[in-house]
């Protein structure tokens, strides 16, 4: 990759250009300096993919290895900072790879966090702090979360134990619907100042205060982003890879076998202040 004049700031469309050459050359190694590089779904490979339980569609990808043989890929312990939507690593009918030493993340979630840091049990309401790194909006009374290309609403939540980091005891008993039955009402939803958010009318068990809440919403399409989609692959060795985030599950294997994975990682970043790595799946 040091031949492509990489620009770390948008990597992509070296990163292109690096995988096409090694398609034509039939190269056995591309070798990536230690680095962090940023990556953007604009003039990436694009592709329709149909992946067991996502959501269809037009995908936008970064590595998009399609009929690669006796090839390896070395990041030397990079860090890949994903923007918006996009695939990381898209592997179809492929044999003899190899994928080892590096690290995934997004820039910014596809779920949404937020600290309880009031309640009120005579007016029905919590407050939330929600960290700038999760971005929203106030839209008619509604909480609408922002990222990078996309919107949700608060529909999938749960609330997390900060100190065991799994959900909360009988966690169901405090699910924030956007219609509450018992009320008969939408819930609304109050900026007290940026990043304090204040939910009135939602449910009968207010949340504790510390707890954490996390959304990932309800709008479709769902599940669209894993880090890693194999397809019809066979004798894949995956090594020292961390996988900080992704938009759906970690890794989806179909119709493939003999897939190694050695040290292969769905964990939280080391300075990350997220709870949840890969996108919860329902709520």
């Amino acid at each position: 990759m040091k031949d492509y004049k990489v620009n770390v700031n948008d990597a992509t469309p070296a990163f292109q250009r690096a995988i096409n050459d090694a398609k034509k050359e039939n190269a056995s190694e591309i070798v990536i300096p230690k680095a962090t590089y940023h990556f953007y779904p604009d003039q990436a490979f694009e592709k329709y993919c149909a992946i067991a339980n996502n959501s269809n569609g037009l995908k936008r990808i970064l590595f998009p290895l399609i009929g690669f043989e006796n090839l390896e890929i070395n990041g030397n312990g990079s860090l890949f900072i994903f923007h918006g939507n996009m695939i990381p690593f898209e592997i179809e009918n492929c044999k003899n790879l190899k994928i080892k030493n590096i690290n995934i993340d997004w820039n910014r979630a596809f779920h949404s966090e937020g600290k309880v840091v009031a309640n009120d049990s005579v007016n029905k309401t919590f407050d939330i702090a929600i960290a700038p790194e999760f971005g929203y909006k106030i839209q008619g009374n509604e909480l609408i979360w922002v990222g990078e290309g996309w919107k949700q609403n608060i529909e999938k939540n749960l609330f997390f134990d900060p100190v065991t980091k799994s959900t909360v005891y009988n966690v169901g008993i405090y699910k924030l619907d956007p219609w509450n039955p018992l009320l008969s009402t939408k819930y609304s939803a109050k900026e007290i100042k940026k990043g304090l958010i204040r939910i009135t009318d939602t449910i009968a068990a207010l949340p504790k205060i510390g707890w954490i809440w996390v959304s990932k919403g309800g709008k479709v399409p769902d599940r669209q982003w894993p880090a890693m989609h194999l397809y019809q692959t066979f004798n894949v060795e995956l090594e020292n890879i961390n996988i900080y985030h992704a938009g759906a599950m970690g890794i989806i294997a179909e119709r493939s076998g003999d897939i190694a994975l050695n040290n292969v990682n769905v964990i939280l970043p080391p300075d990350g202040k997220r709870i949840v790595t890969t996108k919860i799946r329902r709520a």
